[in-house]
């Protein structure tokens, strides 16, 4: 959901449904919040009983001109001391409580939903702005929820407390007092949604900064081949000089509410200064001078509590953006889920419940599926059907967004068909779980990634529970075993963030073992041998031939080895199946995939002579492409 989608949410729901939202996230945090809150209470308590004490000093030991008893005055001052110390570190423990306890429970509520949700609300996303609102937006929430909330506990308590005395001692003066609250309180309500307006902006500012950090930390080795260095430099200036101003018209106009807080304080100061002196002077009997010290003394005291109180629902008001960008991923709708019943039977990925999964053999079958993508008015997919028999080794080829992947996709269940069905085993795959579907796919990408720990422990994510003995033996089963050997330590050796420490090749070798050591029944390739080397390829295609061996299979891939191998072949033109049949049917057809077939072996002949890696030989055949002015078709499998 962007900003803007969410001020129009603002707009229909209001503050009240927001905050509503978040208190239910937090409600495990409950005991706490009350601890917080009357820790708070009773403090103000006490700081309302100082100025009493300072009362009956004056009028019972300096106006009498007496020292009789003062020692029990002075017992009693220290003991309201020691337990204002005591409170304050009870109310620390809690705030930081508070703290910590929503911070984590709000990101963890935010990772357990990312996820959840499927890859198709990812499309869109720049990893830098979910990181944003992930850390900056709780981090600001956690703070408003512990220090902000204490604040304005002890303010409103000490506000409404200090009227009891106040118009007991003189409820003239009381009157007085109680009219400046609702108008510093104007002044907060005025700015409110200027502030919540200019809020909204320097967040945007922020994420974008975020966003561009991101990319330029990931992107740095690619900006430096590129020579790019001061074109992103020129482009994050310009994004920090955008929150900068931003910021600066959000500091002005808090500044502005702070001083027109001080204003109506200090005026209200003088007020009852000038009348509680008059009606001292004037003899009123209720009036003594010790209650009169009093009353100055809370007078010159509400000034804080007013200020602070209008400065926490300002703080309120600017977080409301932060707390409807966390919302924002936490209702956001998952779309693709199982229906009840099957989570009951089958459990979900989180509590699975492998003893009711019935064996898979592996048979695949599309039945009139039509689908397009979120938000997309075009169809990839219509009307299509298509079966892949158990135990088969099925390749799709064709020209970019023919409709491969989205294949492929459907299969693996990240996208759910807009009409027809899906079947597994002749069974539609939404009457059994994602976690007994995920539990027998086997699932290699084109571009490899690799998780923060070990090689072992990364082999180990296919399954959680795998030997080492399973890992090894996923390992020499894809060749990988041989590049492991050659690491620093071996299983052990830390891939790095994303896999950064290991060539391409290498975390691809590795990827193909994850998906290896859970014996999956279907087993799906995706370009996943475009990123390794010639000889490295021909090392691997008889791994994944054994790999492959009665297991349903289904791959998209340029390399000839791959392709021509294989039990039957699709050529996948505008979302449907234009040719079909093995290696040899197609080439004696002489249609498309005869001319694909051709200009390859043309491809990885010039490969092999000039033995360049594939991005190397990639640009060069482009190059004598247009230099022989025809079109190139390099990327018409992809």
């Amino acid at each position: 959901m962007s900003d803007e989608d969410i001020e129009n949410v603002d707009k229909r729901g209001g503050a009240l449904k927001t905050w509503r939202g978040i208190l239910h996230v937090l409600k495990p945090l409950k005991r706490n919040f009350i601890g917080l809150i009357a820790a708070s209470a009773v403090m103000s308590a006490v700081d309302i009983a100082y100025p009493l004490l300072q009362g009956r000093l004056i009028n019972d030991f300096i106006e009498a001109g007496t020292v009789s008893g003062i020692g029990w005055f002075i017992a009693l001052y220290l003991s309201f001391i020691l337990f204002q110390v005591v409170l304050i570190w009870i109310s620390l423990k809690f705030c930081m409580n508070v703290e910590l306890g929503v911070s984590k429970t709000l990101r963890n509520a935010m990772f357990d939903k990312y996820q959840r949700l499927s890859v198709g609300w990812y499309g869109d996303k720049s990893v830098g702005y979910l990181v944003a609102k992930t850390m900056s937006d709780t981090e600001r929430l956690a703070t408003m929820a512990a220090w902000n909330m204490f604040d304005f506990v002890c303010g409103g308590a000490y506000i409404v407390g200090i009227f009891i005395p106040i118009f007991i001692i003189a409820w003239q003066l009381g009157l007085v007092m109680l009219a400046l609250i609702p108008l510093s309180l104007l002044a907060g309500i005025y700015l409110r949604r200027r502030l919540l307006t200019l809020n909204r902006d320097v967040r945007r500012a922020n994420s974008k900064i975020s966003g561009a950090l991101n990319e330029g930390i990931a992107g740095a080795k690619t900006a430096k081949t590129l020579g790019a260095e001061p074109l992103l430099e020129r482009e994050f200036r310009g994004l920090t000089t955008d929150m900068y101003r931003k910021s600066n018209r959000y500091n002005r106009v808090q500044a502005l509410f702070a001083s027109s807080l001080m204003m109506m304080g200090s005026l209200g100061v003088a007020l009852v200064a000038a009348i509680g002196g008059s009606l001292y002077l004037s003899g009123n009997t209720s009036l003594d001078l010790g209650n009169l010290a009093v009353l100055l003394s809370y007078c010159f005291s509400i000034f804080w509590p007013i200020t602070q109180i209008a400065s926490e629902l300002t703080a309120v008001a600017a977080n409301r953006a932060n707390a409807e960008r966390v919302l924002s991923v936490l209702n956001e709708r998952e779309a693709v889920t199982d229906r009840p019943d099957v989570l009951e039977k089958y459990g979900d990925v989180y509590n699975p419940k492998p003893e009711n999964w019935e064996r898979i053999r592996g048979e695949i079958e599309f039945v009139g599926v039509s689908f397009r993508y979120p938000n997309s008015e075009t169809y990839i997919l219509k009307d299509f059907n298509l079966k892949i028999p158990a135990g088969t080794k099925l390749a799709l080829v064709g020209e970019t967004g023919a409709g491969k992947t989205t294949i492929v996709n459907l299969i693996c269940r990240f996208y759910e068909p807009e009409a027809g069905q899906i079947r597994i085993d002749g069974v539609d795959y939404r009457e059994r779980s994602l976690a007994w579907l995920s539990a027998h796919l086997g699932y290699v990408l084109q571009t490899p990634h690799l998780f923060s720990g070990t090689v072992g422990d990364n082999i180990r994510y296919g399954k959680p529970d795998a030997s080492q003995a399973e890992i090894e033996t996923a390992a020499c089963l894809v060749s990988c075993d041989k590049v492991i050997a050659k690491l620093e330590k071996g299983y052990d050796t830390e891939t790095g963030e994303c896999g950064d420490r290991l060539s391409t090749g290498q975390k691809q070798l590795i990827t193909l073992a994850r998906a290896v050591v859970k014996n999956p029944a279907i087993f799906i390739l995706d370009e996943a041998t475009s990123s390794i080397d010639t000889q490295t390829e021909h090392a691997l295609q008889t791994a994944v031939t054994a790999v492959m061996r009665d297991r349903t299979s289904v791959v998209i891939a340029h390399r000839l080895s791959t392709i021509k191998h294989s039990d039957l072949i699709l050529y996948i033109e505008d979302g449907a199946v234009t040719e079909r049949g093995t290696h040899a049917e197609l080439m004696f057809q002489k249609g498309k995939y005869y001319d694909l077939y051709r200009k390859l072996s043309e491809l990885e002949s010039a490969e092999q002579v000039f033995d360049l890696p594939d991005s190397a030989f990639c640009s060069w055949t482009r190059a004598r492409h247009r230099w022989q002015n025809r079109p190139a078709l390099l990327y018409c499998i992809v």
